[in-house]
């Protein structure tokens, strides 16, 4: 059994995208950083040194298979991450929460701040749902572009090109494959009450 306490960032590999490079830093435990649209692999790579004492590496297959998932994502197309395992240490217990919701959101379906803070039982806590999306060490494998304000205005988004990304985002997956609209998912079946 690993001590989670001992285990530290082991790699971290790079590659560009269609929204800027995108990066990913892993433990023993699983994914421990992704960043997406930093200006250059190099500055991608020293920043999750400097976050996470992270080392390049060849990614062994699954943190491959990640970075291209989320490439195919910045394209647009379709990806699931249910398989992905995240290395959540130094995360609060609420941002866990929030971002294991978020996980369970399907793709083409939005939830706003409040509405999501009353599925996780905590009424009243949409700007604290909004500060742990605005923190969120797992961009678009945790997908906080698919939460939206009460008015049906984009809200925050902290990813380079702000609102526009998460527009860009949300667009791609209101699509099918046809590039028709897709269907709204009924949020009582994608996100249980608590």
């Amino acid at each position: 059994m690993l001590d989670p306490r001992r285990v530290g960032t082991v790699g971290c590999a790079a590659c560009p995208s269609a929204l800027g490079v995108l990066a990913a830093a892993w433990s023993e435990l699983g994914v421990a950083r992704i960043l997406v649209g930093e200006p250059s692999v190099e500055a991608a790579l020293q920043r999750l040194a400097a976050e996470h004492a992270a080392v390049r590496v060849a990614p062994p297959p699954e943190h491959a298979a990640l970075l291209a998932a989320l490439a195919r994502e910045a394209r647009g197309e379709p990806v699931a991450y249910a398989e992905v395992v995240l290395d959540e240490r130094g995360l609060s217990a609420f941002r866990r929460e929030v971002g294991r919701a978020l996980r369970e959101l399907p793709r083409g379906c939005t939830v706003t701040y409040g509405e999501l803070a009353r599925r996780l039982g905590r009424p009243g806590a949409a700007r604290a749902v909004g500060h742990a999306l605005a923190r969120n060490p797992f961009p678009l494998v945790v997908p906080c572009h698919r939460v939206v304000g009460a008015a049906g205005n984009l809200g925050g988004f902290s990813l380079p090109g702000g609102p526009a990304t998460k527009r860009r985002l949300l667009s791609a997956e209101s699509r099918t494959g046809d590039g028709e609209a897709a269907p709204r998912t009924c949020l009582e079946a994608a996100l249980p009450l608590h």
